[in-house]
């Protein structure tokens, strides 16, 4: 792995407390996944931050045995930290592109961020991201047969006799999440700008498919006993 470092300065205008949140992230950082590589994403990396902004650093190890994602506070400031790993694009195409796509809001914090550590393991996964992007645009079909594949086990399992009800509410949960991952296939949507888009998803449904929103919003609070939700949004994403 490459050891470049690329040092953040913020402008002139940069808020000390940021700034010094950022380096003893970086210093910790270093001491507990000296092997590891870093960026900065979100607004300060596109320098168009204030007082209120948060921190968003993107953590790129072979340690990570998934894509995480954990929310902090850090003397008051809000602070994001996704853990990625590069090997996990390394699966099968078709599943590596699932994998990684199915959330736009991650992908677009790892290409807009800025090295910290690692310059070169960064920059190669940015690069070997927008490829998959460009693959999933080719096998979007082929993407959504698996994703209605994994709806239909999902259905399937809810409906089931033996389940308890913590794996029913679990797979309630799963089942609605393949749904957007549906949507956003359906709807050749692979990025959106979290900042513009207000970091949450449903936000984004509700001002795109206004059809679609109402249909999730009316799967909470979470009944598992009434499954006919489910059903009329794997109705509606079939028309």
């Amino acid at each position: 792995m490459s050891t470049g470092n690329q040092c953040l300065f913020m402008s002139e205008n940069s808020l000390e407390k940021h700034q010094i949140i950022i380096d003893n992230f970086i210093e910790c950082f270093r001491e507990i996944m000296p092997n590891a590589s870093l960026a900065i994403s979100g607004s300060i990396a596109s320098n168009n931050y204030n007082s209120e902004s948060d921190i968003d650093f993107v953590c790129f190890s072979s340690q990570f045995n998934k894509i995480r994602r954990f929310v902090s506070y850090l003397d008051g400031i809000r602070t994001n930290v996704i853990c990625f790993n590069a090997d996990l694009l390394d699966y099968t195409q078709l599943g590596q592109i699932l994998l990684v796509e199915y959330d736009p809001s991650i992908v677009h914090y790892i290409l807009s961020s800025i090295p910290l550590i690692g310059y070169e393991e960064v920059t190669n996964t940015k690069n070997r991201l927008k490829t998959l992007i460009k693959q999933r645009k080719t096998l979007k079909y082929q993407l959504i047969q698996i994703v209605n594949s994994n709806i239909e086990k999902l259905l399937n399992v809810i409906q089931q006799d033996d389940i308890n009800e913590l794996n029913k509410r679990k797979t309630y949960i799963e089942s609605i999440d393949f749904f957007i991952r549906k949507w956003f296939l359906q709807n050749d949507i692979y990025l959106f700008d979290v900042r513009k888009e207000y970091l949450n998803k449903f936000e984004f449904i509700k001002r795109k498919d206004i059809g679609f929103h109402k249909l999730l919003i009316s799967c909470f609070p979470i009944n598992i006993n009434k499954l006919n939700d489910l059903e009329k949004i794997d109705s509606y994403l079939n028309i």
